[in-house]
């Protein structure tokens, strides 16, 4: 009777251990792939072809965790190219989506992107984010908050507002941070009535964003 009772304690335990390993990944949010490091094998041809094209450019400029069952624009939309984003006055390097925050026609409700621009001569991040908001074109409807923190070893400047994009009002985060003479901002945003539901995953993307390599126009 001892050897069932033994194996039957055996199953189990194995049994608890996968449940604890499935609600300890699922707490944390992450997939185990980061962004950057962990290409898809089409991402990664892609930049096979691109170095030997000689694209000084192609290696990924940044790495981040991304969040459990988020995709890349590229993933969801099959003809989504990187865009420049005219209000930051940047460049788009990475842009991700949570698929089921979707609805009807609306693919998704909440995502992130990573944009980077060089910073200006003679002029600190500060005055390049007050520029930046301060813009013609930059509409504010409520200013949240603005936190101080350290992203990755660098100092960083985080903003909370809400802002139309088209119709629908979205709560944002911006999280602006210096390397090398190079900004990086992580813009995510959600509805207002979803964004502290997705916060866990825009602090993922955040706290594990690191610059690989600074690259810019130089």
């Amino acid at each position: 009777m001892e050897q069932p009772t033994v194996r039957h304690t055996a199953w189990l335990l194995a049994a608890v251990c996968l449940l604890l390993a499935g609600l300890a990944c699922r707490f944390i949010g992450g997939s185990g792939q980061r962004f950057g490091d962990s290409l898809s094998d089409e991402a990664r041809q892609e930049e096979q072809d691109a170095q030997q094209a000689g694209d000084e450019q192609a290696a990924p400029e940044v790495a981040f965790e991304t969040p459990l069952g988020w995709r890349t624009l590229a993933e969801i939309f099959d003809t989504y190219t990187p865009q420049h984003d005219e209000l930051f006055d940047a460049d788009e390097l990475a842009a991700i989506a949570d698929p089921g925050s979707g609805s009807g026609e609306l693919r998704f409700s909440v995502w992130c992107e990573v944009l980077a621009r060089d910073l200006p001569p003679d002029t600190t991040l500060e005055e390049l984010i007050g520029m930046t908001y301060g813009g013609p074109n930059f509409f504010i409807d409520e200013h949240l908050g603005v936190t101080e923190l350290t992203v990755s070893g660098l100092p960083a400047t985080e903003h909370e507002y809400m802002q139309f994009h088209g119709e629908p009002l979205y709560h944002v985060r911006d999280t602006w941070v210096e390397a090398g003479g190079r900004v990086y901002i992580l813009h995510c945003k959600a509805f207002p009535n979803a964004f502290e539901d997705a916060r866990a995953d825009f602090d993922l993307i955040r706290d594990s964003f690191e610059v690989l390599e600074v690259g810019g126009a130089g």
